[in-house]
């Protein structure tokens, strides 16, 4: 076993690498615990977060009369593993519903760096999880999504240790440990009890298990009779069974018709989705869009060194996978191969079948700690190269590099709580990006909104000798009012634009310059980063 799990790059500063990461998961930890509370409600929150997740648990007390859950919308097509669960913390704990979605989501998004760093350690030694997780964490797509997105982040975190306990199984053929296959069943059942996409961990399964079984050692009892030995209902039983049911059992509308499993995967291909997307400049229906929509979000919102090394990566993981093929070296072998696949199957997938596709990558986040693996097992092997060189040349890249991590940081920093809104310098950076793509596309700018809009309220009152407490204010708010609610004082009520007349206020995002049908009103606040505007305040 220490054969098969001997790291394919030796590391003699592993301590130094392990320290490194263990002071990167505290600060990230602690910034986490100040800063949870910064982030707005998400587009879909209120009804897959609070709706969804309060249905399923009513579904599950009244043991099935509570229909709701079963056919609302779409809500049925996606599995409620983590809405419910994070609704009955809501229930039994001592913090209202926002805080404890906001902290959960916040520790779902580190265990996934945890998982992350543990899959860069096993394939590239410390110096590899080191760079797995220097690279997710500065990811302004998946950290900013961490706090808010309580589907996509979750689908991508039980990816990412999918893969790992998955890897950990295979290469441990013809007998993994009974604990790896228990864990990757839990893996599996969070990524496809949240969405029915997650389904695609089982075929990666099937196709590494091939690998697997082609490149065990054999004994001498000869490969098929191995084979044949093998207990198969372990092997594949046990975890299949496990996510199967931890998808099931948070999914209500599939206890009354296992038909809507068939649904929701067509659902997932062509979601039902009639707005329109914004590309370089253009505004496309989500189910016309060319196929550069994909590489072109990804081309403009990885940050430049992670844009940079994935290219090179996929270059150097296909020759990793061919040179430990031939000297049969299994998890390199294997662990590129399924790094590679993860990586790149989803969204071809997604292309060739014409998905619809908008919010540009929320929904392939399950492969972005997959490219933070795979870019850092390239980047320790490209290390090696001035280590063997000269002195000089490995302290000025490191130095560089140090200087880009904090330049991109501080990008990250000015962006808050906004940093999934961030593009990349190749476009101009956010400013760059302005009018051409989605910035600011999931309203969360709303709660700061609200703040602003507030504060406007109170002065004027202070202004005119009003008593601000007993004054009462309308507001009327485009889209999603519950994205507002929650932040404002009780004299504040608040409405969708189309459900009141003349309000005292309204707030608007600029996502399909909706702002401009309240030109006629004067602007009292606004929020932005970088000079690009997410959301305004109308006053009269």
């Amino acid at each position: 076993m220490e054969r098969v799990f001997q790291k394919p790059f030796p590391d003699p500063d592993h301590p130094l690498f392990d320290r490194l990461s263990l002071l990167t998961f505290a600060t990230v930890a602690i910034l986490f615990m100040m800063t949870f509370r910064d982030y707005g409600y998400s587009w879909e929150e209120l009804w897959h977060n609070v709706w969804y997740g309060k249905a399923i648990l009513s579904h599950m007390g009244t043991f099935g009369a509570d229909v709701r859950a079963v056919r609302y919308v779409d809500l049925h097509y996606y599995g409620g593993l983590y809405d419910s669960v994070i609704e009955a913390i809501a229930w039994l704990g001592p913090w209202e519903g926002f805080t404890v979605r906001r902290f959960g989501n916040g520790m779902m998004g580190l265990l996934g760096l945890v998982g992350t760093w543990r899959m860069g350690r096993m394939l590239a030694g410390p110096r590899g999880g080191f760079w797995a997780l220097l690279l997710l964490v500065t990811m302004p797509a998946y950290y900013g999504h961490t706090f808010i997105n309580a589907k996509d982040i979750p689908v991508a975190v039980g990816a990412i240790w999918s893969l790992y306990f998955l890897l950990r199984a295979s290469v441990a053929l013809p007998n993994p440990a009974t604990r790896d296959l228990v864990f990757l069943g839990m893996s599996m059942g969070l990524a496809m009890g949240v969405r029915i996409g997650g389904i695609v961990l089982i075929a990666f399964c099937g196709m590494l298990l091939i690998v697997g079984l082609m490149m065990m050692p054999v004994a001498g009892r000869g490969f098929w009779r191995t084979v044949a030995s093998l207990p198969w209902l372990r092997l594949l039983g046990l975890p299949i069974g496990i996510a199967g049911l931890l998808m099931i059992v948070f999914w209500p509308a599939v206890w009354h018709d296992p038909g809507v499993l068939r649904e929701a995967f067509e659902s997932a291909r062509h979601h039902v989705w009639g707005r329109t997307v914004l590309l370089d400049g253009l505004y496309i229906r989500g189910d016309r869009l060319p196929w550069t929509y994909l590489p072109t979000y990804f081309a403009v919102t990885l940050p430049e060194l992670f844009a940079m090394i994935v290219p090179v990566a996929t270059l150097w993981g296909i020759h990793g996978i061919i040179d430990g093929w031939r000297r049969g070296d299994r998890l390199r072998t294997q662990g590129l191969l399924l790094l590679l696949v993860s990586i790149y199957f989803t969204p071809v997938y997604a292309v060739v079948n014409q998905t619809t596709l908008y919010d540009g990558i929320r929904h392939f986040l399950l492969i972005v700690p997959p490219m933070a693996v795979l870019g850092a097992t390239a980047l320790t092997a490209l290390w090696r190269v001035p280590r063997h060189g000269s002195f000089w040349m490995s302290r000025t890249a490191a130095g560089l590099l140090g200087v880009y991590f904090l330049s991109h940081i501080v990008t990250m920093v000015r962006l808050h709580p906004y940093q999934y809104a961030y593009y990349n310098n190749f476009i101009g950076g956010l400013p760059g990006a302005d009018k051409r793509f989605e910035t600011e596309y999931w309203i969360t700018s709303y709660r700061e909104a609200a703040f602003k809009m507030v504060e406007h309220a109170r002065r004027e009152a202070v202004r005119k000798g009003l008593d601000f407490d007993a004054q009462k204010f309308t507001v009327g708010v485009a889209y999603v009012a519950i994205n507002v609610t929650p932040f404002v004082p009780a004299n504040f009520s608040v409405f969708e634009t189309g459900k009141v007349e003349n309000p005292d206020y309204i707030i608007s995002t600029t996502r399909w310059n909706s702002d401009r049908q309240f030109d006629a009103l004067p602007t009292v606040a606004h929020v932005a980063r970088f000079g690009v505007v997410f959301a305004v305040v109308k006053g009269r």
